[in-house]
């Protein structure tokens, strides 16, 4: 198939575009069609609004083998208010540990990561939306710490 160059560009465009989109939401179907020298694009209605605010206290319980289970509080908070910009420190009580800096917080497509470099931790999680999809009621993850994995569900607190 012989393509002008104005057409090649259009489809390179095209492709860098659908790459894009995708990347931001990997559930995101894009169709593109191809008119002369028009290109249009059609995206499904269904794009979830902005992931609602994680901002405040989470809790949850490791339990890890044997040992006895420990409480850890997550505090995020909202950078300049944009939906997907955290900063976050972690607080054990039973260990005596209080405000421990996170080095980043990544929300990304109902799923946030935390990054503890200082523990050299990590927590993975899904962020489990209301049934209206306008709250956060939950986070399922796990705790990774020195190559081990743990479950570890955090809920917000009231």
């Amino acid at each position: 198939l012989f393509l002008c160059p104005a057409a090649r560009y259009s489809l390179r465009m095209i492709k860098s575009l659908r790459t894009y989109l995708v990347s931001l939401r990997s559930a995101l179907p894009v169709t593109c069609f191809v008119a002369g020298s028009a290109v249009l694009l059609l995206l499904p209605w269904t794009i979830q609004a902005a992931t609602p605010s994680l901002n405040g206290q989470w809790r949850g319980m490791l339990v890890a083998a044997s040992y006895e289970p420990v409480e850890f509080i997550f505090n995020l908070q909202q950078i300049d208010d944009n939906p997907v910009r955290y900063q976050a420190t972690l607080d054990i009580p039973a260990q005596f540990r209080a405000n421990l800096p996170a080095a980043s917080v990544s929300v990304n497509n109902g799923n946030i990561m935390i990054r503890l470099p200082d523990m050299q931790a990590e927590y993975y999680g899904s962020l489990i939306f209301s049934d209206d999809g306008s709250q956060v009621v939950a986070i399922d993850g796990d705790w990774s710490q020195s190559g081990e994995y743990v479950p570890l569900r955090l809920q917000p607190t009231l």
